[in-house]
């Protein structure tokens, strides 16, 4: 069972990550779509200098996600799980607004676990009848898509949350430049998550709920 329980993560974790990538390369496109000449330059140098400490912090959060699945939501994971956030490494801890972000960001943890959780859980009590898929898992956790888009949302919410507080109140981004590109990229990003959502659940389940 172990072992089965191991494919299962492999083939959800895998999906994560592709899907990790699939998202910086959108970002890249963006900026190289929406900014010319010399700012082109410019925010190309701050976002690659940004991205590969960005997406080694999402390699390793996901692995955090994965590799602590059956332990309790506790002050020490949280924690851990703080130190791989965006949110968490560029903005000013001593700001008035940060520990209104860092409860947004246990409850991210909590959002991100809940549908992983369950696509595992799933996923090793499947038949063999059952495509041990991505998909498949998905479709066998949540056979309504609407079920699967409310899961799969929570925390783009947590990430929306998060970036009002910013829009709010740039100050607590504790960045030497850049800090338009960054919320630039933020608006970007929420936005390219909800999308690529949508586009996930019509592959997945072949409509596009509401």
């Amino acid at each position: 069972m172990r072992g089965r329980e191991e494919k299962v993560k492999k083939i959800i974790r895998d999906r994560f990550l592709m899907e990790m990538d699939l998202g910086f390369r959108h970002m890249e496109k963006y900026i190289r779509r929406k900014y010319f000449g010399g700012l082109l330059v410019l925010f190309m140098a701050i976002f690659s200098t940004y991205s590969r400490h960005i997406k080694k912090l999402s390699v390793t959060q996901i692995k955090l996600i994965f590799d602590t699945l059956d332990r309790e939501v506790d002050g020490e994971l949280v924690r851990k799980f703080s130190e791989t956030d965006l949110a968490y490494i560029y903005l000013k801890k001593r700001h008035p607004n940060f520990p209104k972000i860092q409860e947004i960001i246990k409850e991210s943890l909590i959002a991100s676990r809940k549908p992983i959780k369950k696509l595992v859980s799933v996923g090793v009590r499947m038949s063999a009848k059952h495509q041990l898929t991505y998909d498949g898992i998905a479709r066998a956790a949540y056979p309504e898509a609407s079920d699967a888009r409310k899961v799969l949302e929570e925390r783009i919410e947590k990430g929306k949350e998060i970036y009002e507080i910013i829009k709010r109140d740039p100050s607590i981004l504790n960045v030497p430049v850049g800090r338009y590109m960054i919320l630039d990229v933020l608006r970007e990003t929420l936005a390219y998550s909800k999308n690529r959502t949508l586009e996930n659940l019509m592959e997945t389940y072949g409509e596009v709920c509401s």
